[in-house]
């Protein structure tokens, strides 16, 4: 429900969250199985090796550009 304060400023009422459907639960059961199980520093170092994305990015301590892989 919406409503105007004193000085006349919207006021919003927050909605009741939905119960998440059975599919919805079962697809992320289903999506966290297929995930490999990987750290994220392991998959941004991939990933700057397929696309050279880490030569973007400059160190704040002053030290070479680019990963050592």
């Amino acid at each position: 429900m919406a409503s105007f304060d004193d000085a006349v400023r919207l006021r919003l009422k927050a909605l009741q969250a939905e119960a998440d459907p059975p599919s919805l639960a079962n697809l992320r059961g289903l999506t966290h199985l297929m995930m490999p199980r990987a750290d994220l520093p392991e998959v941004l170092l991939e990933v700057f090796s397929w696309t050279g994305t880490d030569q973007a990015y400059a160190s704040i301590t002053g030290g070479r550009r680019g990963c050592r892989t």
